[in-house]
């Protein structure tokens, strides 16, 4: 009974021996604290986004994000994201072309689209990065 409770997904209740059966089965409805998950509530409402941060959101949080920074941010970001298994190799492998890119400018070369997006893609990252250290006064 408990494995079979254990792939249906529902809980198991232990209760005293005079309130009945020492094990029953109950459907589990809601979470693991207790609180029950209806139709209707915030959790369903939520829009599913392809972004782990709304672009609006990080426009207010982040002044100096030009259109040109964003626009870099959500096409790269959608395309490392694309790939769940690949997420890691896939931002290694940006992050090392951004960097190659962003030296090829430095030394004057000229930039392919593909180069010129890693670079403001780059630059994008930079600004949203928030410095810990303090400066005095």
């Amino acid at each position: 009974m408990f494995a079979r409770a254990l792939e249906v997904g529902v809980d198991l209740l232990l209760r005293p021996a005079a309130a009945g059966p020492v094990v029953t089965v109950i459907p589990w409805i809601g979470n693991r604290t207790g609180k029950a998950t209806r139709p209707g509530t915030c959790q369903n409402r939520r829009v599913k986004s392809d972004l782990p941060v709304d672009v609006k959101r990080l426009k207010a949080e982040f002044a100096d994000l030009s259109d040109e920074d964003l626009s870099a941010y959500v096409t790269i970001t959608r395309r490392v994201l694309g790939d769940p298994a690949a997420r890691a190799r896939a931002m290694r492998e940006v992050m090392d072309s951004a960097r190659k890119a962003q030296e090829k400018a430095a030394a004057g070369g000229k930039l392919t689209a593909e180069e010129q997006l890693l670079v403001r893609y780059l630059a994008a990252v930079a600004k949203m990065q928030r410095s810990t250290v303090r400066k005095p006064h």
